[in-house]
């Protein structure tokens, strides 16, 4: 029989596998909260007291990548732990990973004890800051699995966004308005062209966790731990430090390009059209993806949250007025 943990199960030979790699029985099971992926998380207690995590993935579907499995975005994390060893001092140690009854998974430190966040105060920036400056300055693995949320490469929202019109979806009601509206068709082809910049080839590019919010990092003995590492991608660096950024200011109110500025103090520039790219990039990917409704997900809470961040960023760089009614969107 699985060991069942709430709603979910695991194969038992998932567990027996994690037993025989750390040599230890599985004594008790505790599921852990978090997370906005189809993805299982437990503490597993061993008999010989020590603890460590289990992240675990079944094979099924992931609704709004059709085509794609669970599994499928797994293997790219596990590679990720496999193979990209020069990242370990910014993630969990890795005990290995297993595969059975068609399922995966991670064992993985537990990271109990670690500081959680936010709240974002100075030391929790300038770690954060840091480690993506450490990040960013490794060379690209060899081999590194193609992106498959597809964030890299030239999206369609922008068509998407002209054909839909004023069409309020699951924007906050701050976007909902002709004020609103008068702004964003203004915004648009600045935005467009902005994001078609991220394409040039003499953009320095990087290695991206492409993940960081709050949820996704750990202060642990001085230093940012991130988790989730299955976005990975190559681009420029700005897709994580803007990206960063943006979710300090949504947690605390620290304006995001002041934010920024505490990662520019680790790592060079990544340039204006590159800043301003990703800007645009998230500006027409969470109006298009609020715009298009059904289920209020958690994920679309969370696009709804860094919509103000991200417009008033946005408003900054390019120099576009914003109207008071959207200061505080």
């Amino acid at each position: 029989m699985a060991a069942s943990i709430g709603t979910a199960a695991f194969p038992p030979a998932l567990l027996a596998q994690a037993s025989d790699r750390l040599g230890a029985a599985v004594v008790r099971i505790e599921r852990l909260q978090g997370g906005f992926t189809g993805q299982l998380i437990c503490r597993l207690s061993l008999a010989d007291g020590r603890r460590v995590v289990l992240k675990s993935s079944a094979p099924e579907p992931v609704a709004s990548l059709p085509g794609r499995l669970w599994t499928d975005l797994f293997a790219r994390e596990i590679w990720m732990y496999e193979h990209l060893t020069a990242a370990a001092p910014w993630r969990p140690v890795c005990y290995g990973s297993l595969a059975a009854a068609g399922w995966l998974g991670l064992l993985l430190e537990d990271l109990s004890d670690a500081r959680r966040l936010p709240p974002w105060d100075d030391l929790a920036i300038d770690a954060v800051a840091a480690a993506l400056a450490g990040l960013h300055r490794l060379p690209c693995p060899p081999d590194l699995p193609p992106d498959l949320i597809e964030r890299v490469g030239p999206q369609r929202f922008w068509e998407r966004l002209r054909q839909r019109g004023r069409v309020r979806g699951h924007l906050p009601a701050a976007c909902s308005t002709t004020v609103w509206w008068h702004w964003f068709e203004r915004a648009l082809p600045l935005a467009e062209r902005a994001y078609q910049q991220l394409e040039r080839p003499d953009l320095r590019r990087g290695l991206n966790h492409n993940d960081v919010r709050s949820d996704n990092v750990l202060l642990h003995a001085g230093r940012a731990v991130f988790l989730d590492w299955g976005q990975v991608i190559w681009d420029t660096p700005a897709r994580d430090s803007v990206y960063w950024a943006l979710g300090v200011e949504r947690e605390s109110g620290r304006p995001a390009p002041l934010v920024h500025q505490r990662y520019l103090a680790h790592a060079p520039h990544p340039g204006e059209d590159a800043v301003r790219g990703v800007l645009a990039f998230w500006l027409g990917y969470f109006v298009d993806r609020l715009q298009a409704g059904g289920e209020y997900t958690a994920n679309q809470q969370l696009r709804a949250a860094y919509l103000g961040p991200v417009i008033r960023w946005f408003a900054l760089a390019f120099d576009l007025p914003l109207p008071a009614e959207l200061a505080h969107a």
